[in-house]
Parts: C-alpha cells; structure tokens; sequence
C-alpha cells in the first residue's frame, strides 16, 4: 500500500471513530444530565478530569513518544516497544491503585474514629473506589492506541473505538435508564465500555519480545518520552490556568461563559488531531529512511489541508456563531460569540504548530517543543494580564492567538534547522488569507451580512492560489477509494 493511501485511509479512520465518539458522548451526556442531580454531574466531571489528569501525570510521555518509537524502529524491535509501553504503564497504574486503596482505608479509618458523622464518606466510597480503575483502564487505552498508530493499523484502531462507543450508549441507558444505578452505574458503564475497547486492540498488537529487549525498549522509551511529558504537563495546566486568570479580572461569571465558549474550539482541535493521527508515525518513518525530502513534502501537505480546514471550520461558525451557542449552550452564552472565531482560529493554527512539533519529535528533539511551550505559556499568561482589563473577554482571544502564533513561528524555524525543507511563501499564505477574509467582518463590525462574503473569499483565495489543489484532492478521493490488495491491510 502506498504511503499517501496509508495517511489519507488513516485519517479517515480516525476522523471517523472520533465523530462516532464525539455522537456517543452528546447522546451520554444527554442522558446522564436528565438523570442525574447538578451534584451528581459535577461529581462524574470531577472524576473523569481527575482520570484524565492522572493519565498525564502518571503516562510518563508514553503516549506520545510510542507512535514515533514504534514507527522508527526496526520490524522485528516494534513488539518489545509495545510489550515493554503496556507492562510498565500497567505495572504504574497497579502501583498507584495500591497505595490510592491504602490511603483512602487510612483516611476512612481516621474519620470513622474521629468523626461523629461519616455519611459523606459512605456515600463518597462507591465512586472514590473506580479512579484507580479508570486510571488502569484509560492507561492501557492511551498506550494501546499509540502502539496501533505506530503500527499504522488505523482500522483496528477506529473499529475498536466505535464499538466502544456504541456500547457506552447501549450501557449507559441501562445503567440509567433501566437499573436506575446513578452515578456509580454511569461511571461502572463507562469503565466497562472503554475496556471493551482496550481488549479490541490488544488482539490487534505483536507483544513477542524477550525480557532484555522489553527492557531496553522501556528505558529508551523514558528517556525519549520525558521531555514530552513535561510538555503535557505544562500543556494540561496552561489550558486551564486562563480560566483562573478570567475570573480574577472579570468575574466567575465572565469565566463561565469563557469556558463554556472553549467547548467549541475544544471539538475543532479533536477533529483535526484525529485526521492527523496517521503524521507521527509516517514522518517519523521517512526520517529514519533519511528520506527528509519526502517528510518535507508531508509537512507541507499536513500543514496546508490543516490550515484550510481549521480555517473554514472557523469561518462557518462564525457566521451562525449566536444560534449555534442558543442551540448548544443557552442565551446565557451568547455574550461570548464574539470571542469564538479567535479562540477558534487559535486552536486551528495550534493544531498546526502541533504538526511542526511532531516533525521535531520525529526528527529526534522532542525536548525542544518544551522549551518552545514554556515560551508559549508565558506569553499567554502576560497576555491575558495585559488584555483582558482594557478588552474583555476579546482580550483572552487575542491573548491566545498572539501567544500561538509566536509559537508557531519558533516551531516553523527550529524544524527547518534541523533539517525540513520550509517553503515560507506557501506556508504564509492560509493566514494571510484568512486576514484578509476577515476584514469584511472587522469592518462591517461582526455584522451577520459582512460574515457570509468571509468564507467565500477564504475558499476563492485557497483554491485559487494553490493552498489545496486538485491534485491534493485527487489524491485524497483515489486514496479513499476501495481497490483489492493482494497483502496485509493497514
């Protein structure tokens, strides 16, 4: 299978799996906000962010540094790769588990001889007990789904995510619905369906390798992964410290709507990480081929279906911006619309940044993105203190597109030195485009009748100086096309 029809048959994959996912968790939440108490809601989003955290904080970079390793390595090292990510992040999150179970029979043990009332705990106890084991589950997904994309097994992949989905839907009524379980029926339903999922997709991995090559593969894997969890770290906090820093000049209430208003950006960057699942991993092969001038030509093509598609995602909603958030949200809301294009437009281009910054983890310097993101988080957080007294919420949006386009220029130039081939006119010209289409609605002052001109001269612009080409879509339909293979499938 050529190079080009693994990329595209993978972005679709995941592209795929990602929109069933984002359906299932919209029919979930429906569910579970009906039926569940304002505490009881609060209390599963508290437990899922805290699962989440500990994936961060406790993945080491796992994640992120497996689909390169992976990928780069020679066919017969791959399976003690994958051996030695799945061991050592099950072996941590047992770890964890144990003394998380130790703690909580301590605490409990304390407050029981201590305190006349102990309801709390007792009505605590029964959703305290599954963050280890949504932590041990989301580890072994997380590790699975970057061994899989290193292996370029996409389908495997989305299939084993769809199923998951769907069976969360089908879980989570009876949970709901029928047993009428609550919270801890939500949470059960939701460890059960990513489980389904886990076990999908370690049929779909080699994990033969002997002890001393798992080992090997465990330490080189640390020693790669390190400064990228750093980076996911400082990434984990700096995407919720604005929320802090809106609400010391504006108020809870400004914050709200601000965080709420994040939400739609937040589904932009899914999608199109998801559509670039399948770079890392290709890139990171090319690279080690010492073919630079092939992975520079991937970059490129990333760089400019990215742009043109996170661009014309922003223009679109801009255009519905106030009954799109009175269909999602509520009137209450609707106060933020005009913050929504320049968060969106700086989640497309930090998509972007983060195509550059996997070209650096390919190229074998993940620690320089670290670097480059201390710098971003700095200039987002001087932003932000700057702005929002004299601009509102704007000012959070300006904030985050100038601290972003700082790092994507530092990205740009540090990939080129050590060795993508950039060709800055064609990399420059998305965003001058969208500057330019933008200006009907600056001058016309957000007006809806100055949005609609907008997007059609942002597509005119794309499609007339070669952003994407026919050529690029061309490729992408014949790639997407079904043709009979004599070999393995991805």
């Amino acid at each position: 299978m050529s190079r080009i029809r693994v990329v595209v048959q993978g972005a679709a994959y995941s592209g795929a799996s990602v929109f069933l996912s984002m359906g299932a968790l919209l029919i979930v939440g429906k569910i579970f906000t009906n039926a569940l108490t304002l505490q009881e809601v609060a209390a599963f989003g508290a437990i899922m962010a805290l699962a989440d955290f500990l994936n961060i904080a406790l993945g080491l970079g796992i994640y992120n540094g497996l689909p390169k390793l992976v990928a780069a390595a020679p066919a017969d090292a791959r399976p003690a790769y994958v051996r030695a990510a799945l061991i050592g992040q099950a072996a941590i999150a047992l770890i964890f588990g144990a003394l998380f179970y130790l703690l909580l029979a301590v605490a409990s043990g304390f407050i029981r001889a201590h305190a006349e009332d102990w309801t709390l705990l007792q009505q605590s106890w029964p959703v305290l007990r599954t963050v280890p084991v949504l932590f041990f589950v989301g580890a072994l997904r997380e590790t699975a789904m970057a061994a899989l994309a290193g292996l370029n097994r996409y389908a495997a992949r989305a299939a084993s995510t769809g199923i998951a989905s769907v069976a969360q839907v089908v879980l989570v009524v009876m949970a709901l619905g029928i047993y009428d379980l609550g919270l801890p029926g939500l949470i059960y339903a939701t460890i059960a369906a990513h489980t389904l999922a886990v076990l999908g997709m370690l049929l779909g991995l080699p994990m033969r390798a002997n002890r001393h090559m798992t080992r090997a593969a465990w330490i080189a894997a640390l020693r790669f992964s390190f400064p990228l969890y750093v980076n996911s770290l400082l990434t984990f906090f700096y995407t919720r410290f604005d929320f802090f820093i809106v609400s010391a000049f504006l108020g809870a209430g400004a914050a709200g709507i601000y965080d709420t208003i994040k939400r739609l950006p937040t589904i932009l960057s899914r999608v199109l990480n998801a559509l670039l699942v399948p770079y890392l991993p290709n890139v990171s092969e090319l690279i080690a081929q010492d073919d630079h001038a092939g992975a520079s030509r991937m970059l490129h093509h990333a760089l400019a279906l990215t742009a043109f598609l996170g661009y014309t995602a922003t223009l679109c909603a801009v255009i519905v911006q106030e009954p799109l958030i009175r269909l999602l949200f509520s009137e209450a809301y609707v106060a933020g619309a005009p913050v929504l294009g320049l968060l969106l437009a700086a989640i497309a281009l930090t998509v972007q940044a983060g195509i550059l910054g996997q070209s650096l983890i390919a190229l074998g310097h993940p620690h320089l993105i670290t670097l480059i993101n201390i710098g971003l988080a700095c200039a987002g957080v001087l932003g932000n203190v700057l702005l929002l007294p004299a601009f509102g919420l704007m000012g959070a949006g300006y904030a985050a597109l100038a601290a972003i386009v700082l790092s994507y220029l530092l990205q740009a130039v540090t990939a080129q030195h050590y060795g993508m081939t950039l060709r800055w006119k064609h990399l420059l010209r998305p965003h001058l485009f969208l500057g330019l289409s933008a200006l009907p609605i600056v001058l016309g002052a957000g007006n809806w009748p100055y949005r609609l001109p907008a997007l059609g001269l942002f597509v005119t612009l794309c499609l007339s100086f070669g952003v994407v080409t026919r050529q690029h879509l061309g490729a992408v339909f014949s790639a997407l096309r079904p043709v009979r293979k004599n070999g393995p499938t991805s």
